[in-house]
C-alpha cells in the first residue's frame, strides 16, 4: 500500500492516472468526492467499479453483493488507486473502505492520495513528498483557501501576514492539511505557495476574524522576539494592520506605543 500525501497542484491525480495505465494488474482508479461520505454511495460506485474484475459465474450475484469479505473473496489480485481521501475524512465510510482495502487478495496493490495527512484509519505512516521537492511544485488556488474551515482560513491568512505561529490546535491542523509544516525552531510557518496564495488574498477574504488572528499572532511573535533582534519587526507588522483594525484592538494599539 502507497500512501501520497501533498498539497494542491503537486501531481497526485496525474501520478495515479499514469500508473492505471501503466500497472499488469486489473487497475480501477476512484476520485473520492463528499457525496462518498454515505457508505452506501461510496459502495455503489466502487462495486461498480470492480464488477468488471468479477468471475462470470458471479454475474447473477453483483446486484446483490454488499462491499466487504464477500467482495474481497471473489475478486482477483487488483490495483485499487483512490484520489483525494480526505474527502472521507471523519466519515463512518473511511473506516468501512480502510477495512475492504486490508481484505484485498494478496498480490494486490492500493495506492492513495490525499492533500492531508494520514491518520491511523489506514494503520501506515504517509509517504509525503518533499516540501522542498523542485519537481513538485505545490499550486494551490483561491478556491482551496476558500474551502478551507472558516478558523483555519483565517489564521492561514494571519500566517501569511506575520511568517510564524506557536504550536496551537488550529496551526497544527494546518500541518496536517499540508498547508503549514513546523520549524526546527518549533514554530510553524505557512508552506511557500500557500503564503503566496494567502498574501495576494488577504484583502478578499479578511474578515474581522481574520484581523483578530492576526493580533493574536503578532502579541505572540512580540512576545517571542521581545529580547532578540527580530523585535525591531514589530513596528512593519502593525503596519500592515490597517488603521481602523488597530484602532479597535487595545492590544495593538498598545504595541504600536511602545514602537515610538
Amino acid at each position: 500500500m502507497l500512501l501520497l500525501s501533498a498539497g494542491p497542484g503537486t501531481g497526485k491525480t496525474w501520478t495515479l492516472r499514469r500508473w492505471r495505465h501503466a500497472l499488469a494488474l486489473p487497475t480501477v482508479y476512484l476520485r473520492l468526492t463528499p457525496e462518498d461520505r454515505d457508505p452506501a454511495v461510496l459502495g455503489h460506485r466502487l462495486i461498480r467499479l470492480l464488477a468488471e474484475h468479477l468471475p462470470e459465474s458471479t454475474s447473477r450475484l453483483r446486484g446483490d453483493l454488499a462491499w466487504g469479505s464477500t467482495l474481497c473473496a471473489l475478486l482477483p489480485s487488483v490495483a485499487v488507486l483512490l484520489d483525494d481521501w480526505h474527502a472521507l475524512e471523519g466519515s463512518e465510510a473511511v473506516i468501512q473502505l480502510a477495512a475492504f482495502l486490508w481484505g484485498l487478495p494478496a498480490g494486490s496493490i492500493v495506492a492513495v492520495a490525499s492533500r492531508h495527512r494520514f491518520d491511523d484509519s489506514l494503520a501506515l505512516a504517509a509517504e509525503a513528498w518533499p516540501l522542498d521537492d523542485p519537481s513538485r511544485p505545490e499550486q494551490p488556488q483561491p478556491e482551496d483557501l476558500a474551502t478551507l474551515p472558516e478558523r483555519l482560513r483565517d489564521w492561514t491568512l494571519a500566517m501569511a501576514l506575520v511568517g510564524e505561529a506557536p504550536r496551537s490546535a488550529e496551526s497544527l491542523e494546518l500541518v496536517r492539511r499540508n498547508v503549514a509544516f513546523e520549524t526546527r525552531e518549533g514554530r510553524v510557518a505557512l508552506r511557500p505557495a500557500w503564503a503566496c496564495l494567502a498574501g495576494e488574498t488577504r484583502p478578499a477574504f479578511a474578515t474581522e476574524a481574520t484581523w483578530d488572528a492576526v493580533g493574536t499572532l503578532i502579541e505572540a511573535f512580540a512576545e517571542r522576539h521581545r529580547w532578540t533582534e527580530r523585535h525591531a519587526e514589530i513596528a512593519s507588522l502593525l503596519a500592515q494592520v490597517p488603521r481602523e483594525v488597530r484602532d479597535r484592538r487595545p492590544a495593538l494599539l498598545s504595541l504600536e506605543g511602545q514602537q515610538l
